[in-house]
């Protein structure tokens, strides 16, 4: 039986962006985008909001001031003790000093024995509630703030703080309105606009965030928290060009500002794919905002994308440095691995000792996530493409398939080594699911072909010939395993013509025909 030519693998990689099957069809990618460096985006964000400022508000004109003093009227001539309010004043003048030096443990003790001393200390409630929420206890936070309130109903700095208790406890209609109480007393006051904008993206309503995050930037021109939080509006809203704009005034505003730095790097690695600009955003946002595991997930799959695979094996291994559990970075670790390992002499010790921390890398995310097909397809591209294991290589695609068969690639390969290992009948399984998936894919007619052909099913295996050929029509191989199942059913002019066209197009491919024609 004559051996039918075949692609090694069946595919070209171009950088780390996908497989470009040789028909010039770009297919899925072995890593597709995930996560989120600064929202709520699946389970792999950290949701890194904008950070509250740890500093004492500057309370300004709206600030009530610290309740007078109540004198004693003397009983007798010995001097009044003033215990209670003079206490009072100096535990809360003490816990406004720890709070601007962000000793909040401190603050809170001496604002407590301040309202202990007099309960109508109304900026020492709302200081308990600020301490209250940064220790995210925001049910306790909410009785200090609205005791703040009480004691001073035009008190809109409280009121906004009160929202952010509701708002992280996700009461948010109730974070509204305490947020529009306090742009009714105070309509120029840029933070509840913010707050709310916060609100509405949090519940995917994007326009209107974006409508209230414009009013927080017209009140405040340099809120740079405002501008990286309407920069996220805008790319959820589809509007790319103005979410970086948006992310770029929050730097300009804030150069340290991570959330701005993370948020662009986001745009321009999930929605415009302009991978090195991603890259110079997320190494900022890491440098600023260290423990951001996603961000280094990110900038592995970027650099992986432009072939900078060292670059990609250390932020991926940042990335499981503070999340071990991240099944996702050893798909791209292993990834990495098993590029740098294509690149050294075959079959050196250097290549296989890579190839191997491949494998340990993919068995590492499935041991973390079993049924992840990602790792199990991953796995099988290196013992396909780097190993020339089809064995293992077949295992791993058929579990990759079992888990998540839409990807024509995958089925692809697993076909070709079922082919490679002669069981036929497997492979015509597996590649016709491929075409199926993939009509225009002429790899897989020519590898389909080659399964009828070794079955002895030579009219389907010039069919499948034919069909690769109608896609593609200067693909070489096709012609010559078409002219091999010529020669199998005696069709010599047939042979002859795929001859006089490989001629034109692999004079190499041209002369075996021949050599088996004569």
């Amino acid at each position: 039986m004559f051996r039918a030519t075949r692609l090694s693998c069946g595919f070209i990689f171009i950088g780390s962006i996908g497989f470009l099957v040789l028909s010039g069809n770009t297919v899925r990618a072995q890593h597709e985008p995930m996560g989120g460096s600064i929202k709520d985006i699946g389970s792999e964000s950290p949701a890194t909001r904008s950070a509250r400022k740890p500093s004492k508000p500057n309370l300004g004109s709206t600030a009530p001031a610290t309740t007078p003093r109540r004198r004693t009227t003397p009983t007798s001539t010995t001097p009044a003790r003033r215990v209670s309010t003079a206490s009072a004043e100096e535990y809360n003048r003490q816990g406004d000093e720890l709070f601007d030096d962000g000793k909040y443990d401190q603050a809170l003790d001496a604002y407590r024995k301040a309202v202990q001393a007099n309960p109508r200390i109304a900026s020492a409630h709302y200081h308990i509630g600020w301490i209250l929420n940064d220790k995210e206890s925001y049910e306790q936070a909410i009785v200090s703030l609205n005791q703040a309130i009480r004691l001073q109903p035009n008190y809109p700095i409280a009121m906004v703080e009160l929202s952010y208790s509701y708002r992280n406890l996700k009461r948010y209609e109730e974070a509204l309105e305490i947020n529009r109480q306090a742009t009714q007393l105070k309509p120029d006051y840029a933070k509840p606009y913010y707050e709310t904008g916060l609100i509405y993206n949090e519940q995917k309503f994007y326009a209107q965030a974006a409508d209230s995050l414009k009013l927080a930037i017209r009140y405040d021109s340099n809120y740079a928290d405002a501008y990286s939080e309407l920069g996220y509006a805008q790319r959820k809203l589809g509007r790319y060009t103005e979410a970086i704009n948006a992310y770029k005034q929050a730097i300009r505003s804030k150069p340290d500002l991570a959330s701005a730095y993370l948020g662009l790097g986001d745009v321009y690695y999930y929605n415009t794919k302009q991978y090195p600009d991603a890259i110079e955003a997320y190494r900022e946002g890491v440098r600023l905002e260290p423990g951001n595991s996603t961000a280094f997930f990110n900038l592995s799959w970027c650099y992986n994308e432009l072939s900078q695979y060292d670059n990609a094996i250390q932020a991926a291994n940042n990335a499981i440095r503070l999340k071990s559990d991240y099944a996702e970075a050893y798909v791209e670790l292993g990834y990495a691995t098993r590029k740098l390992a294509e690149k050294l002499p075959a079959k050196s010790a250097a290549a296989r000792q890579k190839f191997d921390a491949a494998i340990a890398a993919y068995r590492t995310a499935l041991r973390l996530r079993p049924e992840y097909a990602l790792a199990y397809s991953g796995l099988g591209d290196v013992y396909y493409s780097g190993l020339h294991d089809y064995t293992q290589a077949a295992e791993a695609y058929r579990q990759s398939v079992r888990i998540d068969g839409s990807d024509a690639t995958i089925h692809y390969r697993l076909g070709w080594s079922y082919n490679d290992l002669g069981r036929y009948n497997d492979a015509v399984g597996s590649l016709r699911e491929a075409i199926r998936l993939k009509p225009e894919y002429s790899e897989g007619y020519n590898e389909l072909g080659y399964a009828y052909h070794n079955l002895r099913r030579y009219s389907e295996a010039i069919e499948e010939y034919r069909r690769a050929i109608r896609l593609k029509s200067e693909y070489a191989s096709a012609h010559y395993n078409l002219g091999l199942s010529y020669i199998a059913v005696g069709n010599r002019n047939g042979a002859m013509e795929e001859y006089r066209i490989l001629q034109r197009l692999d004079q190499d491919q041209a002369k075996k025909l021949y050599d088996n024609i004569r």
